[in-house]
């Protein structure tokens, strides 16, 4: 019997879905399902969501509600799980298709699913799109099953008026944010629907067990170890041109002393196996553990830059336009152009325990990032009393 039901479909956006998956199954055992959208991606391999099967919580594909009703998904399934070789011989355009297409939910199947477990409350990440969405809240309503859109990153951008509320997110029973993020305004929503319980992905007490699971990827690459050298990792930020290409991604490669990781793009519409031997096979977080300076625009994954006390180099050049929270809130190391990022860098190599921001800034950013304003809030028991206040 499953009274929570979860619709994931993409790496990272998992993250913020895995701690609540936690947090309800650990008060009411077996009491979640994890229901996978995606034909490509691999579910038995996620290191997360085989932490979450190990403590009983039931992972399935969308053919498992019903594999005659979705066949095709099945059959596309299947071969993202032959040999890499195989896998290869598959035209590369085809990949989008089987992202895009074959995820039409059979809803008569979907309705005896939650009849047959008993379910009371599906959620849905936000990146997923209306031909998943549509189905699936349609269902629920019928049925009586509330319906919960769950913000699937920890929103870095500095919104003048806050964040709106998209059409999509009315069609939900309630959604959820981890803040409302503003430059000083309150973590609060006058919308009774619009709930903003803090960041689950990022509290301490998420962290704690994150960081043990990150474990796993000890050893499974070489990356570089050199105590001499600077390590150095670069996060892509593929929507403004930060490529692995990009003119001061080349000149940071070419400095002496250093070793440099570039991180690209998670959400890849790709099979696993066809990039499983790189680098962006590996979590953010574990490169992360693994550098001594971050590079990166604005991304929910500065906070975990922030957690392990690396140096957050922030390129503001990268998108001049923008403003992030942290920069807002001076915990980061910014740089305005190419060249200031280059000498930040050797600044670094003579030093690597100097950057123009204190621990203690960190701590109360977190406190208004993460917790809202209250650094004792229970931010995963703050989720599952809601949850368990529907049924």
């Amino acid at each position: 019997m499953s009274k929570y039901v979860f619709f994931i479909q993409l790496e990272p956006d998992i993250d913020h879905s895995t701690p609540l998956a936690y947090q309800l199954n650990k008060a009411e055992p077996g009491s979640v399902t994890i229901l996978c959208v995606n034909a490509m991606y691999d579910v038995y391999t996620d290191y997360r969501l085989q932490f979450l099967k190990e403590n009983g919580v039931s992972i399935k594909y969308l053919h498992h509600i019903s594999i005659l009703r979705h066949l095709e998904f099945f059959i596309s399934n299947f071969i993202t799980r032959l040999p890499k070789f195989v896998v290869k011989l598959v035209p590369v355009k085809y990949w989008p298709r089987i992202y895009s297409d074959i995820r039409r939910i059979h809803k008569p199947s979907l309705e005896k699913f939650f009849k047959g477990q008993g379910t009371r409350v599906v959620t849905i990440d936000e990146g997923q799109p209306l031909v998943t969405m549509n189905p699936i809240l349609t269902v629920a309503k019928e049925m009586g099953i509330k319906s919960v859109k769950l913000t699937t990153a920890n929103p870095m951008r500095i919104y003048a008026k806050g964040i709106e509320t998209s059409k999509e997110s009315k069609m939900f029973d309630y959604h959820i944010r981890p803040q409302d993020i503003t430059p000083y305004g309150p973590c609060s929503s006058e919308n009774p629907k619009e709930l903003v319980l803090g960041c689950m992905r990022y509290c301490n007490d998420w962290q704690k067990i994150h960081t043990k699971l990150l474990k796993k990827f000890d050893g499974v690459l070489d990356l570089p170890q050199s105590k001499e050298n600077l390590k150095i990792l670069i996060f892509e930020r593929s929507t403004k041109g930060f490529l692995i290409d990009h003119p001061v991604v080349k000149k940071i490669k070419q400095l002496s002393d250093v070793d440099v990781v570039f991180r690209g793009r998670p959400r890849i519409l790709l099979p696993k196996k066809l990039y499983d031997e790189s680098v962006n096979s590996l979590p953010s977080a574990h490169l992360i553990q693994w550098a001594d300076v971050v590079i990166c625009s604005i991304s929910s994954i500065c906070l975990d830059v922030l957690h392990y006390k690396k140096t957050l180099l922030y390129p503001k050049f990268v998108a001049p336009d923008e403003d992030s929270s942290f920069e807002v809130d001076n915990v980061c190391w910014k740089v305005e152009d190419e060249n200031e990022l280059l000498n930040a860098i050797e600044v670094i190599k003579k030093d690597r325990e100097t950057r123009p921001y204190h621990e203690d800034e960190v701590e109360k950013y977190f406190e208004k990032i993460i917790y809202c304003h209250d650094r004792e809030k229970d931010i995963l028991g703050g989720y599952k009393d809601f949850y368990q206040s529907l049924t």
